[in-house]
């Protein structure tokens, strides 16, 4: 596989339109994307302000959305981990365990202990260290007191990080990750992006990580993307997120940049 080709996802000319409900339910907003390329073996941050689209765009990337923006150009493609490639347009979607999600909310199930939580998707997805990976992670994220806990029982960053177990006791090929740190403090934010990382660089695999933390994405992101009015912006040719690749002041002012200029991009 040559580096040209070494990519988990790639969308183009494809996006998603819906209604304004306070306009009469005319379509009025959404994001779109003319070409997108997420390459393996990285962490790529999708910025832009409030109400821009990164959300839409993870959901549409991800499959969880469908997509109703498309011509007969439009593609939607995942490669998985052996190399196989899936149309999700066509309704060929990957098998469970090639994608994993960490959302904004934990979406934990509140009547069993955090440690089934953690390890439930790791099971149904036939890991069969789940439950071994599931308990370091947990010591990692500092859950140890928390293990034999309902979930109901848990704060609200205690259960984002079991959460985040969730996701990696799959042992995923991409990690869609949606405001993941929201409900964590400035440490725990670091120690999981940390750990998204290390997995990322470790496995070859891939993180997309929507975040409006810029201070994070300079510290952990290795490519960033802008969507700005419903449009993503990455670099046109290749279609791939620009390579954040400088000291992390530069990395950081990078950002505020980006922000800036998707600012001034006409609505």
């Amino acid at each position: 596989m040559t580096a040209g080709d070494d990519w988990v996802l790639k969308a183009e000319r494809l996006g998603c339109v819906y209604a304004d409900n306070g306009s009469g339910n005319q379509p009025s907003s959404g994001v779109y994307a003319d070409k997108f390329t997420l390459p393996r073996g990285q962490v790529t941050a999708i910025i832009g302000e409030s109400g821009s689209g990164k959300s839409t765009l993870l959901s549409i990337l991800a499959g969880l959305r469908k997509p109703n923006r498309l011509n007969d150009q439009s593609r939607l493609l995942y490669r998985g981990k052996d190399g196989r490639v899936w149309d999700q347009l066509r309704e060929n979607r990957p098998p469970p365990g090639e994608i994993a999600f960490v959302f904004q909310e934990a979406q934990l199930i509140k009547a069993i202990p955090a440690r089934a939580n953690a390890k439930m998707a790791g099971h149904i997805s036939n890991k069969g260290n789940a439950g071994e990976l599931a308990r370091d992670l947990a010591q990692d994220f500092e859950l140890g007191p928390q293990w034999d806990k309902l979930s109901e029982t848990l704060s609200g960053g205690q259960a984002q990080r079991i959460a985040i177990i969730r996701a990696l006791c799959v042992e995923p090929n991409l990690i869609v990750c949606d405001e993941p740190t929201s409900s964590l403090d400035k440490t725990m934010s670091q120690n999981v992006i940390e750990a998204l990382r290390w997995w990322t660089h470790e496995t070859g695999c891939a993180v997309l990580w929507v975040t409006h933390e810029l201070d994070l994405a300079a510290h952990y992101a290795d490519r960033v993307a802008l969507v700005s009015s419903g449009r993503v912006y990455c670099d046109a040719e290749t279609g791939q997120p620009w390579t954040l690749d400088a000291p992390y002041e530069e990395r950081l002012d990078i950002l505020h940049d980006l922000i800036e200029q998707g600012r001034k991009q006409p609505p």
